[in-house]
């Protein structure tokens, strides 16, 4: 005779996972678009322009440049743990473990995005050439890219957190969730381009809560999506 009780936490409906991951993206979004600091360039050096001698203008060069990766890391360090607090609303208090390595995982995964999101970004700015794409095609490929990168390492803690689930009927959808940040990079800078046609889809990162709210609420609505497509049809349990 099994005991019932001990099997209905490691399951979730599709229901429960799909308000998780979307309040998960609202909270990733939200870190990632309101964070507690922005670092700016000081009164100092505001006066400094094309014309100021070389050194002055090498040392902004270089407050920017740490400003940007500042900024960078921490708006993405902090929508990954927005993310990964998809645990939480998965587990409802049980399976402290899972959460707690989703949420650190979360963290980690957004700093990464931060940061080899901005190298990309920046070697693509040199016009380094792309082979087999046109001068015409480069820069939605480029934009494209970025988006990719960065959407799919977003999303890794969720994956790691359907990987860890007791529930083999669940496990195998990890790899789905990593394949929306996939199908995220190739949209939004497409559909961007119709939408949102004054917005810079090359900045990094990207600063108009207009365009950041379409970006994460496609990231979140293509994991639901796949999520609940690639679910097995249940079988009907037997009564004993």
């Amino acid at each position: 005779m099994t005991n019932d009780s001990e099997e209905k936490p490691a399951t979730a409906t599709n229901a429960t996972w799909a308000t998780a991951i979307l309040i998960a993206g609202l909270l990733g979004w939200l870190g990632y678009s309101f964070p507690p600091k922005t670092w700016r360039i000081p009164d100092s050096m505001a006066n400094i322009g094309p014309l100021s001698p070389p050194a002055e203008q090498a040392k902004l060069a270089a407050k920017e440049y740490e400003n940007l990766w500042k900024n960078t890391l921490l708006k993405f360090g902090l929508a990954g743990a927005g993310i990964g607090l998809v645990g939480i609303f998965v587990n409802r208090g049980s399976n402290w473990g899972s959460t707690i390595v989703t949420l650190l995982c979360g963290a980690v995964a957004g700093l990464a995005a931060g940061s080899l999101g901005l190298m990309l970004r920046r070697h693509l700015d040199l016009d380094h050439p792309l082979p087999l794409i046109s001068a015409e095609m480069r820069p939605l490929v480029a934009d494209s890219a970025v988006f990719a990168l960065v959407s799919v390492l977003l999303l890794v803690p969720v994956a790691v957190f359907i990987a860890m689930r007791p529930d083999k009927s669940e496990r195998h959808k990890a790899a789905p969730s990593i394949l929306a940040g996939v199908l995220t990079g190739l949209l939004v800078p497409v559909s961007g381009a119709f939408l949102f046609p004054e917005a810079n889809l090359s900045r990094y990162p990207l600063d108009q809560l207009v365009v950041t709210a379409f970006w994460f609420a496609a990231l979140a609505l293509f994991t639901v999506l796949l999520f609940v497509f690639s679910s097995p049809k249940k079988p009907k349990t037997q009564v004993v």
